[in-house]
């Protein structure tokens, strides 16, 4: 306190930046694993994606931990489940190439795996499945994409935002009468008739007189 005045020192907050934006800046590579291993199938894929930050840090909570050590999950069992739900091997497989090394950076190189992490839980025994979040091998990096909700989100904010613009545009052309059985009428004649109300058939002159020619 100075000459009576009580001074207050202003308290910037922390910022917490969630988890799935800071994913999203990361992409990962780990080269010491592709010079190895061949991304022709889904076992490397997903050890692959076992090295990167997306599943060690989940990796505490993930059934995918009791597979690698070789236990069987039930299909009842509830938890946190990584899996390839999508690859395009099969396309890659009609132009392969025929000797090792050329196998080995054409896969590594054009080889895309789609990986899920699906929430396992049951509810009035009934087991569910959410899928959380998306992440993508490609190229030979990893990628974390965002979560389907924030997805969502902007898939309906898109939506709404074009359903405005289309309504804004049809605006702009056209009046609508709801009292005429939703049929749309001109700006143009509207306004072309709002200009000649006032005229009366004998302001116009009409001349039959031919233009001469040449």
């Amino acid at each position: 306190m100075a000459n009576g005045r009580t001074e207050i020192m202003a308290v910037s907050e922390e910022y917490y930046e969630p988890v799935v934006k800071k994913e999203n800046k990361i992409e990962y590579v780990d080269n010491l694993y592709l010079s190895k291993n061949i991304l022709n199938n889904r076992e490397n894929a997903l050890n692959y994606f076992y090295t990167s930050p997306f599943y060690t840090s989940r990796s505490h909570l993930s059934l995918n931990e009791k597979i690698r050590v070789g236990k069987i999950i039930s299909d009842d069992e509830e938890g946190y489940l990584f899996d390839i739900t999508y690859d395009n091997l099969a396309v890659l497989k009609k132009n392969e190439p025929e000797d090792l090394v050329s196998i080995h950076i054409y896969y590594n190189t054009n080889s895309i795996f789609h990986i899920s992490l699906t929430h396992k839980y049951n509810v009035k025994n009934i087991m569910c499945k959410k899928i959380i979040q998306m992440f993508c091998i490609l190229n030979g990096k990893i990628y974390s994409s965002r979560s389907f909700g924030e997805l969502l989100n902007n898939k309906i904010a898109n939506i709404v935002r074009n359903v405005e613009k289309f309504y804004d545009c049809v605006n702009n052309m056209m009046n609508f009468n709801i009292t005429s059985n939703y049929n749309f009428e001109r700006k143009m004649d509207e306004q072309l008739d709002n200009q000649h109300m006032n005229y009366r058939l004998e302001d116009v002159y009409i001349s039959t007189k031919k233009k001469k020619t040449g």
